[in-house]
Formats: structure tokens, sequence, C-alpha cells
């Protein structure tokens, strides 16, 4: 803007700069940058005065579900941007086009809280789902979409022929380990209910 001012021989020149002048916006602002002579810069201050947002940041879901175990737990953590807590905020949570429960929180000015719900599923299938907040001035961050996958275990029946109290010496250690290997380890395997029988 000031070099196209500069290009100008007659009236007054002036720079209208319209912006909510949020912080974070002038993290990148050169004090060395100066007007030419002459040319005189005018903020205008557009932020809502009680500048409020809440947003889900993110959704914790197990990657598989097994039916016949205790109910899957959902955990929704939800952020407060703005300056003032807010109370009872619904959580909403939608699994398969149907809402399967509603949780408030309380959310102090920048802080963080989670919503928890626990889900059953029936069937094997891929499940889809979001969690959802009201609408405020931003929308884009009130929906957040997850996906999970339902099973039923498989019961597999192993002959020890020699049991042991020690692991490695144990003739069913490695098939236990090779069928269904530890969790937390980048591993995805098919659930295995392993049942020993000595005879």
């Amino acid at each position: 803007a000031d070099e196209m001012l500069l290009l100008a021989n007659i009236g007054q020149k002036q720079i209208y700069l319209i912006s909510d002048l949020q912080k974070s916006g002038w993290n990148n602002f050169i004090d060395t940058d100066k007007l030419s002579a002459g040319v005189r810069i005018a903020f205008v201050d557009v932020h809502a005065k009680d500048a409020r947002n809440l947003g889900i940041t993110g959704v914790s879901v197990p990657q598989v579900v097994l039916n016949e175990e205790k109910p899957a737990q959902v955990v929704v953590r939800v952020q407060n941007f703005g300056d003032k807590a807010v109370e009872r905020i619904p959580v909403k949570l939608v699994v398969d086009e149907g809402v399967v429960g509603t949780a408030q929180v309380d959310i102090e000015p920048h802080d963080i809280a989670d919503a928890q719900f626990q889900v059953r599923f029936k069937g094997e299938s891929i499940h889809t789902g979001y969690a959802e907040l009201p609408d405020d001035a931003i929308k884009l961050d009130n929906r957040r979409y997850f996906l999970l996958q339902s099973l039923q275990s498989l019961k597999l029946y192993c002959v020890n022929g020699e049991p042991s109290a020690r692991p490695y010496d144990d003739e069913t250690f490695f098939v236990q380990m090779a069928l269904a290997p530890p969790r937390g380890r980048g591993t995805s395997a098919v659930p295995i209910d392993f049942t020993q029988s000595t005879r």
C-alpha cells in the first residue's frame, strides 16, 4: 500500500487497516518497516466485543472394539478459546447416524475439558461417527469425525502337553505371541480368546 501511494502526487496519503487485531496476527511484524514520509495509517478495530469460541480438538476411540467385552470408551476433548468460563455446554456423540449420548462440560477460559461416553456395539462392522458442539461464531471446529471397527473375538483351543510356570518353556507361548501380539506397539491382530487344555 505504501508503494502504491508513492505514485499518488495529490491528495492525502492515508492507509486504513481493518482487523480484529488479534495478537497472533502481529507475530511477524517487523519494527524496521516504516511508512514513507507523508503517509499516515489508521487502524479500524472490528473484533467482537464478546469473542467466544469452543472447539473439539480431539476424539479418542479404540481402533477395534470386542463386542463381548465392556463398552468402548469414547473421549471427546473440548477447548475454550475465549476469555470467559462456560458452563453446562452439551457435547453430543453420534454413531452410525444415531445419537448415543450427550454430556455436559464446564470449561475455564483458555482451558480444556473431556466429555466421556460409554458405547456398546453389536455385530461385526465398521462404524462411523462424530462428536458435535452447539453452533457458535466459528462452526468449522464444532464437529469432529471418527471411525472404529467392532469384532467378535475368536475362540482358539490349544493342546498344551507340557505346561510350565515359566512362559518361555510353555509349549503354547509362541503360538499366543504370534496370533495375539501385545497391544500398543503399532500391531494390529485378530483378537484371540485363548483356552488351554492339558488333555
